[in-house]
Formats: structure tokens, sequence, C-alpha cells
């Protein structure tokens, strides 16, 4: 078992450039507005996804796997201490080193100002209300991989939703919570077509975590905030659905898409991604072409897809010519390995702790369950539900919500 999820960890990270390579193809692609002519060119010079050779110099990867690996770096050399100010230096540390490698890379003027500002420090950014890209969503999937346990999840909030701001201030951060959250939901074997109706849930726990900040720039954050929950809401009932026509694909993509341009926002880029993860049923190449190969942003759609993809499946069924040759094939597979080895250090040292008696709140946040409950889970509900509750919650809801690993105050 522990050895198919360190596969799945080298895989999350692996595919994740992958998918920005095809989408990118060295900026061919990547502001070609028509999936249509992408994948009649895909045919005509390359044939098939899977007979490609994903490898340098025709297939570079995008500023998003740069971005990605940086915050992977710091994770890593943050080791298994708890969330800190020192993490965040580290950020802005492997953020600034980076610099050099984003050029040519076509990275957002927004994103490199930004790091240009930051101060290992002072990682604070004055508000703007054009903040709202997505190259903090692209960037956050190796949070979801560090923080994978439902446990983890005030850790996965506050890590996602800092790091993000670093770039973004106005509600493109909470793209970079969404795929942080999305991937820890796929470490976790959570059923895909639920991940959504969680992230809504979830979300006043997150708008509370932002309040409680009380930074300066609160009231415009709040302002927004509607708008990000509102595309949610909107999109769920949409989000299963399966397009096989290319242009009527991109105008589905469009209609979510801001300014046009689709997934280049902090929340279309993640619904795309999510869409296409639903709709390929497992299939490889299936989601390569709706993620990556469309008339939008394709190397950001096609990166958080293809880690989740790979945080899901692994490398099953994936022809080696895909993703050996990947550029930083090497170093995305140590981060993940080393993302991996921090979760069992994890683990083991959870296994020590017993569960919290009568912990009560809203239900938005999530509870550790030791491996051995969840062997006998039935008896588990048993006995939680046999426990007094000063609420009117009575036990049917409570059963789902502690079954979805959900807490309950």
């Amino acid at each position: 078992m522990s050895n198919q999820l360190l596969e799945r960890y080298k895989a999350c990270m692996i595919l994740s450039g992958v998918g920005d390579a095809l989408g990118y193809r060295s900026g061919i692609w990547q502001f070609n507005s028509n999936g249509k002519d992408i994948q009649r060119e895909l045919y005509e010079r390359f044939d098939q996804i899977e007979d490609i050779r994903i490898e340098l110099p025709q297939w570079r990867v995008s500023d998003d796997t740069i971005l990605h690996m940086a915050v992977g770096r710091a994770l890593v050399e943050h080791g298994d201490r708890d969330p800190s100010p020192s993490l965040y230096s580290i950020m802005v540390k492997k953020l600034k080193e980076i610099f050099n490698d984003l050029k040519n890379r076509h990275p957002s003027s927004s994103t490199v100002s930004a790091i240009n500002r930051l101060s290992e420090n002072d990682w604070s950014q004055p508000y703007s209300a054009v903040s709202n890209d997505c190259t903090a969503a692209v960037r956050c999937m190796t949070i979801g991989l560090r923080y994978s346990q439902p446990a983890d999840f005030e850790k996965l909030m506050h890590v996602s939703i800092e790091t993000s701001r670093m770039t973004h201030t106005q509600w493109g951060f909470l793209g970079g919570f969404t795929s942080a959250l999305f991937t820890s939901y796929a470490i976790q074997q959570k059923p895909l077509e639920t991940w959504s109706k969680c992230l809504i849930e979830i979300l006043p726990h997150v708008q509370h975590y932002i309040e409680s900040q009380h930074r300066s720039d609160l009231a415009q954050t709040m302002r927004s905030w509607s708008s990000f929950e509102t595309f949610w809401e909107e999109f769920i009932p949409r989000q299963g659905t399966d397009i096989k026509d290319l242009e009527q694909r991109d105008d589905f993509y469009r209609q979510f898409s801001h300014a046009g341009w689709a997934g280049a926002s902090g929340t279309d880029c993640v619904a795309i991604a999510y869409n296409a993860l639903l709709t390929s049923h497992g299939s490889w190449s299936e989601l390569c072409r709706r993620a990556a190969l469309h008339g939008g942003h394709g190397d950001a759609t096609g990166c958080i897809a293809g880690a989740i993809f790979g945080a899901i499946y692994g490398f099953e069924n994936i022809p080696k010519e895909n993703y050996e040759n990947v550029e930083y094939h090497h170093e995305l597979e140590s981060i993940g390995k080393n993302l991996f080895n921090l979760r069992r250090i994890s683990v083991q040292s959870k296994a020590k702790v017993e569960l919290p008696t009568d912990q009560r709140g809203p239900c938005v946040h999530f509870v550790f369950i030791p491996s051995d409950i969840l062997d006998n889970m039935p008896a588990f509900r048993q006995w939680r539900l046999s426990k007094p509750v000063k609420t009117e919650m009575k036990s049917n809801v409570l059963s789902k919500l502690v079954f979805q690993g959900l807490k309950i105050h």
C-alpha cells in the first residue's frame, strides 16, 4: 500500500509537469484560442497523445511548473515542523530563486511584480483588484500532498492561503486553496464527484479564518468573496457536463471564464481541470485532450489536472514516453518522494495521539480517525452516536458527517 501511495505522490508531481508542457507547447498552444486547431495539429504532427515523447527542446514546461516546484522545495526544506513564519520565509526565498528561470516561460506580469516585492521578513502585498489569475492555483498542489490527511486540514488551509497571498490578494488566492484541497482529497481517495460540494461546506470556516486575520485589506477581500462562492455554486450542477464536440467544449469552458480566456483565473482553472477529471473516467489520453488541449489556458488547466490525476491513479496505463523525460523529471520525482516521507512521519506521529473528546463546532473541518477505527467504521459510528449532544443535530446527520471525515462541534 505504501509503495502505491509513493507512486501516486511521484505521479502527482511529474504528471503536473507533463500536463503543463503539453498544454503549453513552448507557448504555441497556450496562446491558440481554438481547441479544434490544436487537436488537429496534434494528430497531423504527433498522431496520438500516447505516442508523444514529452521532452526538450520541443516540450518545455511553463512558469506553472517552475512555481509549483518552488513551493515543493520550500515545504521539503521546512521538514516536519508545523507551519510557522520560518516556512513563509523559506517560501519567499524559493520564489526569489526561480526568478531567472521564469523568464521566457510566459509568466504572469502581476506574479513577477509581486515576487519582486517580496521580502523574507515581509511577504505581505498591497491589495490588487486584478490579482485573480491562475498562478496561485497552479503552484499549490504540493501543499495538498504535504498536508494530505483529514487531520491536516487547518494546516492545509493556512499554508495554501498564505502562500497564495504572497502574489494574490484578491480572490485568486482561493484558487490556491482549492487546488491544494482537491489534491488532498485525491490522496484520501475521496469520491471525485463530491469534492465541489465539500468545498462549499468548508467555505464558512475559510471565511472565518480570513476574517480572523484582521488584515488591512479585509474589507476589499470580503466584498469579492461572494464571486468565488457563487462561481462554485453555479458550477456544481454542470460539473459533470460531458461535451465531445471540440468547439462546443471551448464554448462551455469560456462560459466560466473571466475576460474570455478559459482557465486563466483562480476559479475556472481548477473548475476546468475538475470537469476534465470527471468526464475522462480515468483515461489519461482523454484527460489530456480535455484539460490541456483546448482554446484557453491549457498549460494551467493541464498542470492542475495532471497533478490530481497522478494523485488518484499514479502512472497506471500511462506510456513512459509521455513522462520519463519531461523537463525537471528528476526534481519533480524527488519532491514527490520527500513529501511522501514527510507524510509518513506525520502518520507515525499522529498514531500516538488519542482522539480528541467531544469536539464541537460548525461542520467545516476535519478530524483524524486512526486506521484501526476506520477498519471498523460501523462500530465507531455507533460509539460516537451514543455520546450525548447538546444541539438538535440528530444521528443521521452526524453519522454522515463523521463518515465523510468532517468534525461536528
